[in-house]
């Protein structure tokens, strides 16, 4: 590449691998801006044989951005442990982006934002009482998100204004689990530190903004349409896809077809061509206007307008800005005459994101979009020759439509492995039908609905997404049935291999290169035999207030204790925690599923487990639930034939021995005490394995502790803290009995109950029993060969 052609894409290329340079160079934050420099300079001398001015300036740059990842990071915890208790705060803020609607209300964003400890309930009515000295006013740093049930006040919650509210905040932490995106962590990416639901905002000072108005009269005209419709006109023209229903969003993904949801390049691009061909259809319609100016630059500048209209309405996120820079670069060059390359297009608007936002790197959907358009500008087939017939060209039409859809498909490869972990295989096909579709149905009818809002004008044209919309659902539902192509936790080695099908594919310089990418690509996707650990392997993953336990045993056998689950209903953990983290950690089928109690933090994330697994034996006290979702889950596991048993004693799994020590009878039977709560008989698993134990406790609380103490030697290596740490458990007694050299915690660290609570924390801390606690640090793995033994980080 000759670098005085292509200086953008050189640039690029340095703050990319600068970014990137920083990101890993994380645990030595100082080291970075030294690497990224020398990397710079050597790249800049070696890789592109640039001029003397530029190979120091791309050092620079690259130097710079290294050192800019740590400079902008956001402090992983910005809130003080008292906010971790529930208690309301009194919090005042400014509307950063527009109010979004979700199913339950809106989406507020807010920053210079300010919280006092002595926080009023809603309408001033009710107090909270004296926070603790620290509880003092003090400005936040970074965003806060709030959740905010009522929908009808977006007239008043626009951009600018300052609003007030009382609101129980739990900080933004992140808790990466394997073979999972952790949302938390795009969050703090975009420095948002803290959120929370408030039952009700005050607006303080009231602002006005004509992106909300806008916004609002969009809306009004939307409710003309029909409901399947409607949402689709909110999600894709106002970016409100919190509106959407989880199975319509699922559904739409296993098609291929869900980033069509999103307002990306696609749709701003439409709205600037369509733009673009109107003024250039008026200047048609005008003989005599057209005679005398050309219609080229008019129409580039209304085809930018266009396009950042539709960007800033739709609250200007970092998808749709960097497209329209995109956009806008190209039509700025059509509309001043000269023709500049797609690769220098793309380079200039990386330049601009990154710099904006050097995070950005990290987002999935910028890595997305850049490869496929950079996959585009490299690979996309172009016709050589016209074809002789119609037939002929419409089969070399569909033919290259298919290709550049493959392109798409290839060039992102190696990212949706590693994020997703699933390749759509249907997306080949919907794409082709269900872009230019979506296109027509919701896109181009929405930004004339848009423009009439604007003007105040009456524009009757949603009946064209009525008639088209579903026929769009159609599709989704045909290519949700199309199976995906997964593949979990990606490593390194695979991650290279298909990369370099992707690169090789895509340049297409040789047919011997051709192959040797195809080969590399199926290796990769299918993955190499994945050895197991030698020794017993135990991951604690990271669900909230719950447990999910997989036990891996050196006899090759795999254990579930528990599967999470969120009592509310409004996660599905199962689906998108357990499942991936088991199919990223190789498991292929469980031997037995032990559901330590039916209560929904721990049987909730288990129905997909069964759907998704053979599992050989379900284990249980035999206590049930009236909550539908145990039924679900039962019903699930008698599909496959899963065997129900209450273990008996000890059972020898090779050289690991699992016993059972509560509840039990005088022959070791597990059977529920009548005098205990769910929680107290919860089933108490020890884990021994040579000289090493772990001891699996549930939820169990004060009266089973007691019960345990007198009955039951419980002498182990590893404990997993009973009850996720609350008040009620963790007895002095029962430390003593237990006396672990290790402690690991399943809690969310947030919420009404905030565990570990602090006075189970120093009893933890007070006996030097270091405390892992999964909402604070992520899923955890310990691993062991029965006399050395570690506990890690299970990312």
């Amino acid at each position: 590449m000759d670098a005085r052609q292509h200086p953008l894409v050189l640039l690029s290329s340095a703050l990319i691998l600068g970014l990137l340079v920083g990101f890993g160079c994380e645990a030595w934050p100082g080291l970075a801006p030294w690497l990224g420099g020398a990397l710079g300079l050597a790249a800049a001398a070696g890789l592109w044989r640039l001029p003397q001015r530029l190979g120091p300036l791309a050092g620079v740059v690259l130097a710079v951005a290294a050192a800019q990842v740590h400079w902008q990071r956001p402090p992983p915890a910005l809130l003080p442990d008292p906010f971790r208790d529930g208690r309301p705060v009194d919090l005042t803020g400014r509307v950063a982006e527009p109010a979004r609607r979700t199913r339950d209300g809106l989406r507020l964003e807010l920053d210079a934002v300010r919280v006092e400890g002595a926080a009023l309930g809603p309408k001033n009515r009710r107090a909270v009482a004296e926070p603790p000295p620290d509880f003092a006013a003090r400005e936040l740093v970074g965003r806060v998100v709030l959740s905010v049930p009522d929908r009808q006040r977006t007239a008043e919650l626009v951009l600018g204004a300052r609003v007030r509210t009382a609101v129980a905040l739990r900080r933004v932490l992140p808790t990466p689990n394997p073979g999972v995106s952790d949302p938390a962590e795009v969050m703090l990416n975009r420095r948002i530190t803290a959120r929370g639901t408030a039952r009700s905002v005050v607006v303080e000072t009231p602002a006005t903004s004509w992106i909300d108005a806008l916004r609002d009269r969009f809306r009004d005209a939307v409710a003309s349409a029909t409901p399947e419709a409607a949402t689709l006109l909110e999600a894709m023209m106002l970016g409100d896809q919190g509106t959407l229903d989880p199975e319509r969003q699922d559904r739409w993904r296993r098609a291929g077809i869900t980033h069509i949801l999103s307002i990306s390049g696609l749709h701003v691009a439409v709205v600037a061509i369509a733009a673009e061909l109107a003024v250039r259809f008026a200047f048609a319609a005008w003989p005599w206007w057209s005679t005398r100016r050309s219609a080229r630059r008019p129409a580039a500048i209304v085809a930018m307008f266009a396009g950042w209209l539709y960007v800033v309405v739709a609250g200007a996120p970092l998808a749709a800005v960097r497209s329209a820079l995109m956009v806008s670069a190209l039509f700025a060059a059509r509309a001043i005459g000269r023709t500049t390359g797609g690769g220098s297009v793309l380079a200039l608007a990386a330049l601009v994101t990154l710099l904006r936002d050097p995070w950005a790197v990290k987002d999935p959907s910028f890595q997305l979009s850049y490869a496929a358009v950079a996959g585009l500008i490299l690979g996309a087939p172009q016709p050589t020759s016209p074809a002789p017939t119609r037939l002929r060209a419409a089969l070399r039409g569909l033919g290259l439509a298919l290709m550049t859809s493959a392109v798409c498909t290839l060039a992102t490869l190696p990212i949706l492995l590693v994020h997703f972990g699933a390749v759509s295989v249907a997306g080949l096909v919907t794409n082709l039908v269900a872009v230019p579709l979506s296109s027509l149905a919701v896109v181009i009818p929405g930004f004339i609905a848009l423009i009439g809002a604007t003007l105040g004008l009456n524009t009757p044209v949603l009946w064209v997404s009525d008639l088209l919309v579903p026929w769009l659902e159609a599709i989704a539902r045909w290519g949700a049935v199309v199976p995906e192509l997964r593949h979990a936790g990606v490593s390194w080695f695979e991650l290279v291999l298909t990369t370099i099908c992707a690169v090789l594919c895509l340049l297409r310089r040789s047919r011997s290169q051709v192959v040797v990418g195809l080969v590399c690509g199926v290796v990769g996707v299918v993955g190499l035999p994945r050895g197991r650990s030698a020794g017993l392997e135990a991951v604690f993953l990271a669900v909230g207030h719950g447990d999910a336990v997989l036990l891996r045993l050196p006899s090759g056998h795999d254990l579930l204790v528990d599967g999470g689950g969120d009592p509310l209903g409004k996660r599905d953990i199962g689906g998108t925690i357990v499942v991936p983290a088991l199919e990223s950690l190789g498991v292929e089928a469980l031997d037995a599923v032990v559901l330590t109690h039916p209560h929904p933090d721990h049987f909730r994330g288990l129905r997909p487990v069964f759907e998704r697994f053979p599992v050989r034996e379900l284990w249980w006290n035999g206590e049930t639930s009236r909550d539908p979702e145990f039924t679900a889950m039962l019903e699930a596991a008698d599909r496959q034939g899963t065997i129900r048993r209450r273990p008996n004693g000890a059972i020898e799994l090779g050289e690991v021995v699992l016993e059972t020590l509560h509840p039990v009878d005088g022959a070791g039977a597990v059977v529920p005490h009548e005098a205990l709560e769910q929680n107290d008989n919860s089933i108490v698993l020890r884990v021994r394995y040579r000289d090493f134990s772990l001891l699996l406790t549930g939820d169990i609380e004060g009266p089973a502790e007691e019960l345990l103490v007198a009955t039951t030697d419980l002498k182990a290596t590893v404990l997993k803290v009973p009850h996720h740490g609350s008040r009620t458990s963790s007895s002095e007694a029962f430390l003593d009995a237990v006396r672990p050299l290790y402690a690991v915690c399943g809690s969310a660290d947030h919420g009404r109950f905030p565990f570990p609570h602090d006075e189970i924390a120093q009893r933890y801390a007070d006996r030097g029993i270091p405390l892992w606690i999964t909402g604070r640090s992520g899923a955890a793995r310990l691993w062991t060969d029965g006399a050395r033994w570690e506990v890690t980080s299970a990312r």
